[in-house]
């Protein structure tokens, strides 16, 4: 059974890929949510390419959103998702 953190963590990357913003300053935040829910998922994966799949996912509507190809939008959303895992090591 996967994890609870991992679920919530699926559930609202699905949530925000599906729910991205038009506008810059929204798209801000939007991003700052989807870096600290994927390195929330990146703690307990329940498979080794689950964060890759949302990223993939995030990526898909980023790239809609910003006029971005799909590897420049995954690699944005990765580097939003690296910033958070290094805060929270930083704090900890």
């Amino acid at each position: 059974m996967p994890h609870l953190a991992n679920r919530l963590a699926v559930h609202i990357c699905h949530d925000l890929s599906f729910n991205a913003p038009k506008t810059l300053h929204a798209l801000d935040s939007w991003l700052d949510h989807c870096g600290c829910w994927l390195a929330e998922l990146s703690r307990c994966p329940r498979t080794p390419d689950q964060v890759q799949f949302m990223v993939g996912l995030l990526g898909l509507s980023l790239s809609r959103e910003m006029d971005l190809t799909l590897p420049d939008a995954c690699q944005v959303l990765r580097d939003h998702m690296k910033l958070h895992l290094l805060t929270k090591e930083a704090t900890s």
